[in-house]
């Protein structure tokens, strides 16, 4: 299979024909749409529809064949969602397990306020913080993309402290990175800079947010209301990458 570039939106409509198969494409049309840029496909006996990341290819796919594998010039990484990940086997694509990520649900909040949480604006801390993340599940973002996200006024945080981004969506407020700098861990830095968001800023009746099955931060969540749901997403790579057996 080769990688190709969208040329036009209206090839869009290639994942059409794939709608019926084995997928892990959540209603991402929209999110295809405004990644456009970015945006590539492979088609052969299976389609997947390529979002290019700093590194990797963020990797949404529509199973045909269960044994075409990946090429393996490249690298492909690709969550599922699951209630049970250990039932989950894609080897015979080329897919390797390589996290276990779930999902926490906010049950109940209190009132607080902290005038120390600010909207952050300092893009070079929040790079720094967010290079500190998994290179290949963590989300990074480019300093272009934290630029435009500072002007949409997604971040918040205490001054080279922590900061959390968050998404608001239609339905759910969304907490998507959540660091605190070591030099301030364990002395309730994160505390606050969460309990500000959820009281001031997280408006929605779903408030949802997901980390790596075994991040410190869970207790964090935990101790400020949320839930754990049981509900995992496994993480999978393939193609090249380091620590490839």
């Amino acid at each position: 299979m080769k990688i190709q570039k969208f040329k036009d939106k209206k090839e869009l409509k290639i994942i059409e024909s794939y709608r019926d198969l084995f997928s892990n494409d959540y209603l991402k049309g929209d999110y295809f749409l405004e990644n456009f840029n970015n945006l590539y496909y492979m088609e052969g006996k299976n389609l997947y529809i390529l979002v290019k990341r700093d590194g990797y290819f963020e990797t949404y796919f529509y199973i045909r064949d269960f044994n075409e594998k990946l090429p393996q010039n490249e690298t492909f990484l690709a969550e599922i969602v699951t209630k049970n990940p250990e039932d989950l086997d894609l080897q015979g694509l080329g897919f390797e397990k390589y996290k276990i990520r779930e999902r926490l649900r906010l049950r109940k909040k209190e009132d607080f306020y902290c005038p120390k949480v600010v909207t952050l604006r300092d893009e070079n801390f929040i790079l720094e913080g967010l290079n500190t993340f998994d290179k290949y599940s963590g989300e990074r973002l480019s300093l272009d993309e934290i630029i435009e996200k500072i002007k949409n006024e997604e971040f918040i945080g205490i001054e080279n402290a922590g900061f959390l981004e968050y998404q608001k969506g239609k339905f759910q407020d969304l907490i998507l990175h959540f660091y605190v700098h070591e030099k301030y861990r364990n002395k309730g830095y994160g505390k606050i800079i969460l309990r500000h968001y959820l009281s001031n800023i997280a408006d929605k009746k779903r408030i949802n947010v997901w980390t790596d099955k075994d991040s410190r931060a869970l207790k964090i969540y935990e101790a400020c209301g949320f839930k754990r749901e049981e509900l995992y997403s496994q993480v999978l790579i393939g193609g090249k990458y380091e620590g490839k057996n």
